[in-house]
């Protein structure tokens, strides 16, 4: 069994469990969400490795989503399992599962740092939402000069 490359952990992490941008207003809450993505990131590594190891299906092939999605969709009927058998047999249903949907091979591809999809033309949010209004021309936006809030807030 051959590592799984340090930087496809990351980009597994950052992108396929979404956390390229932390939701997090304070650093104690910043650490649990990143110990919570390692923690779920681990669950999948595991039950990955299980899968390849019960199938006999190559690990390196095995993409990190397809583990993800197939867990997504076991999970809840795996959680009202009524007996041990059950969940066993749903355990086998899922690896199988995973095992099928095997990464093609790719040999001497790579991975461009880019963005697939455009950002969109809006500019970002840099004041509270209340501060903003619409403007008459399409979906433009334009903060508030002081005296239209304080005039707003006493109608």
């Amino acid at each position: 069994m051959t590592p799984v490359p340090l930087e496809l952990s990351f980009r597994d992490i950052k992108t396929t469990m979404e956390m390229e941008h932390l939701r997090a207003h304070s650093p104690d809450i910043a650490i649990k969400e990143l110990l919570a993505a390692l923690i779920a990131y681990n669950v999948v590594r595991v039950m990955t490795i299980e899968a390849s190891r019960r199938q006999r299906a190559d690990l390196q092939r095995m993409g990190f989503k397809g583990m993800v999605d197939a867990l997504r969709q076991y999970c809840p009927r795996m959680a009202r399992a009524r007996s041990l058998n059950a969940l066993q047999r749903l355990q086998r249903g899922l690896f199988r599962a995973v095992a099928k949907d095997l990464l093609p091979l790719r040999p001497g591809r790579k991975e461009p740092r880019a963005i697939k999809r455009r950002p969109k033309p809006y500019p970002l949010l840099t004041k509270p939402r209340r501060q903003y209004r619409e403007i008459a021309h399409g979906n433009r936006w334009k903060a508030k000069n002081s005296e239209e809030s304080h005039s707003s807030n006493a109608a």
